[in-house]
């Protein structure tokens, strides 16, 4: 089966939108999607994922599997060519995050991910920034 590509990618993107859900290049006053209610616990971490992740729609398709799983935050590409990500949710979404961010989208080759946990930041959406 073939792995979707960067249209795909871009027709999801443009559903979200319409959705309300916050897109690149949208201001923060634009109204997003609600995230789901915390009960309890909320895990914050912050990820730097190394390897061929700039240029594949990394930061892209990390915005879809956070909105996906319920998760919060952001994502951002670095200077040294790492994706730089912090994210927030229930623990269990989180780590079903993590291993996302492990494996990456399509055209990606993660070679190593870093994980710290940090304090709740309770972001409202998740974005991609510059």
């Amino acid at each position: 089966m073939a792995k979707p590509g960067l249209m795909t990618v871009w027709r999801e993107t443009s559903d979200l939108a319409r959705k309300g859900v916050l897109v690149e290049g949208q201001s923060d006053s634009t109204p997003a999607a609600p995230l789901p209610f915390f009960m309890g616990d909320i895990k914050h971490v912050k990820i730097i994922v190394s390897g061929r992740v700039q240029g594949v729609a990394y930061r892209y398709y990390s915005r879809a599997a956070a909105i996906e799983s319920g998760i919060a935050g952001f994502a951002v590409n670095k200077p040294d060519g790492t994706v730089y990500l912090e994210a927030e949710g229930k623990p269990a979404a989180v780590e079903k995050f993590i291993e996302w961010c492990r494996n990456g989208p399509p055209g990606a080759r993660v070679d190593n991910i870093k994980v710290a946990e940090g304090e709740p930041q309770h972001f409202k959406a998740f974005s991609i920034e510059d």
